[in-house]
């Protein structure tokens, strides 16, 4: 029977301890080349985010453009009826003198 000797139980412990440090550096390696792939990820996520952001105001410039054309071309609407309506007034007045000027006849 071999007597196991306290240097080799010693040894063992190390060349365990060597072997756990080996598989957490393995480990490690393995979480960083994650690491790095979730930070090409975010970053693209971010560019995605930036001509989201710009779209958006885009949208939002185009939006206030088409609420101010709406405003002034229904003022423009408003100004044209009320032309039209005078113009009615005039052309209704203007037959009920013809009217009266073919009675005179």
């Amino acid at each position: 029977m071999i007597a196991v000797t306290n240097e080799d139980k010693i040894l063992l412990i190390l060349q365990q301890i060597q072997v756990d440090i080996n598989e957490l550096k393995q480990r490690v390696t393995s979480v960083e080349t994650k690491l790095d792939t979730v930070d090409v990820k975010i970053n693209s996520l971010d560019n995605t985010v930036v001509a989201l952001d710009k779209k958006v105001n885009s949208v939002y410039d185009h939006t206030a453009n088409l609420a101010e054309f709406r405003t002034e071309t229904n003022v423009k609407l408003d100004v044209i009826t009320d032309k039209l309506n005078a113009v009615e007034a005039v052309t209704k007045e203007n037959l009920y003198d013809i009217a009266k000027l073919k009675l005179v006849k």
